[in-house]
């Protein structure tokens, strides 16, 4: 993709990843074997169906090798999380006591912070679905550079012309 603003690529993979334990080791194998080389700036996210740590559910549980293997590819690939905005869960079973998971994840490469500083995701309203939908919102900082205005009554000041001579 490119940016409107500077006209600079950058790679987006999007992700659905296995529910079931025994397709998740293929996947994260998948993942590493990804040629990333050519991916300067790259933004990855969806529904991985892991965990990073016990407290991304609400309920104790968890498969502590999917943790370490989750988080072993997140080093491997030299990702930063970029945190969903004021939510700690992204999917629900939907039951009266529910179970509440984060099992939606965006990460970026290191060097993506330096063309979109302020990137971040914005949970949205839920609707029917069991995963609560989100925006991932771009933005790069540009520099405005500060607008000189001439002001008429400068030239009515004493030092005036002495000022503009010499510079």
């Amino acid at each position: 993709m490119l940016s409107r603003l500077d006209n600079n690529s950058f790679h987006v993979t999007n992700i659905y990843g296995p529910s079931h334990s025994p397709e998740k080791l293929g996947f994260v194998t998948w993942l590493i074997n990804l040629d990333t080389t050519e991916f300067e700036d790259w933004i990855i996210g969806g529904d991985f169906n892991l965990i990073r740590h016990p407290e991304n559910r609400n309920k104790p549980g968890g498969d502590f090798g999917e943790m370490n293997m989750f988080n072993e590819l997140i080093t491997d690939l030299d990702l930063t999380d970029i945190p969903f905005s004021g939510r700690s869960f992204s999917w629900s079973n939907m039951q009266a006591d529910p179970l509440l998971i984060k099992l939606d994840w965006v990460f970026t490469s290191s060097s993506w912070a330096m063309s979109f500083p302020t990137t971040f995701v914005q949970p949205l309203s839920k609707p029917v679905s069991d995963h609560i939908p989100y925006a991932v919102i771009i933005r790069s900082s540009i520099p405005k550079s500060n607008m000189f205005r001439f002001e008429n009554y400068w030239v009515d000041h004493p030092g005036f012309l002495e000022t503009v001579e010499l510079h």
